[in-house]
């Protein structure tokens, strides 16, 4: 029992070239600002059946370009690895968006907070889309291509997702394309249309018949070997062996040894590899058909060695009298598509200790399953219910926020917090707790806060630490900051230094006054070559005592003394003892801008967590991040004669 299911592939082989130039026209300003945020760490790059291809070639795009480290994952391998997520960023590729195998991976990967969420799809409105509208923090990529969707192979959406890919890092990096104008140009020069079939159809058919093909593959065409193998064995076109040239040597050898007649051998070969692939293929029996398929280096000929691959099966299916586009799908086949499973990624005694699992995960930089083999999870478990056990006691007169990242998230930095918000801080203040803003801004905060704060005794009573905590006032206060303070003299020299940067002159809009040096970071840029470049300055000078702090948009340089701390020590002069004071920030890890206010020992964070296991933790819901992670803990708070006490009742084990 079946059906047979997809698309013509000849017709789909003929739709390639207008797919490819839409790709080539698209805009990809969205994506490659995703690619940019991610360049400063490692990519898991996850995808399955056909789209396994588009993940092994970002895994070489994000190599290339950034020099990190990427791997490549199916969703049900990413569920059951026990690594950290936490400064990695995880890109999903997923053609129609609606594969079940990468919904259930998008649910269970946001319980372990990667630093990133991504996706790329070619079909606008997909199940993938609407799910990650659910995490704000999390961005899909969704393009409507002009073809219709794939057959049963990928095809046009393989295309599409590597050529919006290339050209996303090669914007996000600044370079000019490499593409050319016709995908044709690519896979072979000179050759067009039909007659590339018909090259291939020569030069292939006395190893396409044969039903077992090795591939060997070097750096440029490990994608392409990949999508050989998934697209010959879905196909049922071929058995396929992978290797590259040098572990075909380790004994793979030995199955044409006793196979030699029902096997072939395929190599996909740039100039890196050239010479030992040419070596290799001299040494086999001269009884096995080869083909050698050699391309340019770097990204085209990684682009053109996969377009090479998905010609391949047409000579294939052609020799073999199928359609690899139209294959008789057995009913056992479609019930194993649509099954449900996915790994238990957690030990069954933490099951119903969501929560606490979340928070451990963040806190540690373990997962779960990490920390049972280190046998430390009772001491994290005991941490953790000591921090709430002293966030429960506590009784807060004064609650010290974050600005950027904390009380707006980054989308909202230049429009202010959410209504939502803002009502809450409202609400507080009436009820008597001192409401504190320590901001690495300017005058800019008190002016979008006037705007939604009205009352000239919430005003009165809301006290803004500008520039890091340089100066302190309240909201109420017209003349704070002050207007163009001079640089405290510690910070000339090393601004001069800064300004004859040209890394950070041509990256950054660089302000100097008072007691701090800002940078406000351009969108494309890769920010952690600029924090190095500014810590290098910042080492080599002679002035001791400055910090160098970053958010999500900037990067700044303080001089000694300056400190968000700085507003703990002026609540304590208005009356408000330490441990009446709730700190809540987005960056506690240094050197984010928050590590020294989120260092207080009743301290909430929103996103980056310290190593400090006593404070600084993450407890918010493993769907929220930033403002709405704040939010959450706006409204686990319930004030009374003048007190706040914070209700972790939802969040115990």
């Amino acid at each position: 029992m079946g059906a047979d299911m997809g698309r013509p592939y000849e017709t789909e082989l003929a739709e390639l070239e207008q797919t490819f130039q839409w790709c080539v026209a698209a805009n990809v300003d969205e994506l490659a600002g995703s690619i940019l945020d991610s360049a400063g760490g490692r990519m898991l790059a996850v995808g399955s059946g056909g789209s396994l291809t588009s993940a092994h070639f970002l895994s070489l795009l994000h190599s290339l370009f950034t020099a990190n480290s990427a791997q490549v994952f199916t969703p049900y391998e990413l569920l059951a690895s026990p690594q950290s997520l936490h400064d990695a960023a995880v890109l999903i590729s997923s053609a129609g968006g609606s594969n079940p195998d990468v919904l259930s991976c998008v649910e269970k990967v946001t319980t372990r907070y990667p630093r990133q969420l991504l996706a790329v799809t070619t079909r606008a409105s997909s199940k993938l889309e609407k799910l990650l509208q659910q995490f704000p923090w999390a961005r899909c990529h969704a393009y409507k291509t002009p073809v219709r969707k794939d057959g049963f192979l990928a095809t046009n959406s393989l295309v599409a997702t590597i050529t919006l890919l290339i050209r996303a890092y090669e914007q996000a990096f600044r370079v000019p394309t490499c593409l050319s104008p016709n995908l044709s140009d690519i896979v072979q020069p000179a050759v067009l249309g039909d007659d590339i079939l018909e090259q291939m159809s020569r030069d292939a058919t006395s190893v396409v018949e044969r039903p077992t093909i090795v591939v060997l593959y070097g750096g440029d065409t490990k994608p392409a070997a990949a999508d050989f193998e998934s697209r010959f064995v879905e196909a049922a076109l071929a058995n396929v062996q992978l290797a590259d040239f040098r572990n075909f040597a380790h004994g793979r050898h030995h199955w044409l040894a006793q196979h030699a007649d029902t096997s072939a051998v395929v190599s996909f070969s740039s100039p890196q590899d050239d010479a030992v692939a040419k070596r290799t293929l001299s040494l086999i029996p001269a009884t096995v058909p080869r083909l050698s398929i050699s391309v340019q280096a770097g990204i085209l000929g990684a682009l053109s060695a996969v377009v090479h691959s998905i010609y391949l099966a047409q000579v294939a299916g052609q020799t073999k009298q199928m359609d690899p586009g139209r294959p008789h799908v057995p009913t056992f086949g479609r019930k194993l598509y649509h099954l449900k499973g996915s790994p238990q990624g957690l030990p069954v005694d933490f099951k119903t200790r969501d929560r606490a699992v979340i928070a451990i995960e963040r806190k540690s930089g373990f997962s779960i399953a990490s920390l049972v083999q280190r046998n430390e999870i009772d001491g994290w478990m005991d941490l953790h219910q000591k921090f709430l056990q002293r966030l429960s006691d506590a009784n807060f007169r004064a609650i010290v926020f974050d600005y950027d990242g904390t009380l707006c998230g980054p989308e909202r930095r230049l429009e202010g917090p959410v209504d939502a918000i803002v009502e809450k801080l409202k609400e507080l203040s009436k009820a008597g707790i001192t409401i504190a803003i320590a901001t690495g801004r300017g005058k800019s905060v008190r002016k979008d806060l006037q705007k939604r704060i009205r009352s000239p005794k919430i005003r009165r009573q809301v006290v803004l630490g500008y520039h890091n905590g340089a100066e302190i006032g309240t909201l109420a206060d017209n003349f704070c900051p002050p207007v163009d303070p001079p640089l405290r003299r510690q910070l000339k020299p090393v601004l001069k230094q800064i300004l004859d940067s040209p890394l950070i002159s041509e990256n950054a809009d660089i302000q100097a006054k008072g007691g701090q040096i800002t940078l406000e970071l351009h969108e494309c840029l890769n920010r952690s070559s600029l924090y190095d470049e500014v810590t290098r300055i910042v080492a080599a000078s002679s002035q001791t005592g400055l910090n160098v702090v970053t958010s999500t948009h900037s990067i700044d340089v303080l001089a000694p003394g300056i400190s968000k701390r700085s507003v703990l020590k002026h609540l304590e002069g208005l009356g408000i003892e330490r441990p009446e004071i709730l700190c809540v920030g987005d960056r506690g890890n240094w050197p984010g801008n928050d590590a020294s206010l989120l260092s207080h020992p009743l301290s909430l964070c929103v996103d980056e967590v310290s190593s400090d296991p006593t404070t600084c933790w993450n407890i918010s819901d493993r769907y929220q991040r930033y403002d709405a992670a704040t939010l959450e803990v706006l409204e686990m708070l319930h004030a009374t004669g003048g007190t706040a006490k914070l209700d972790v009742t939802r969040i115990q084990p």
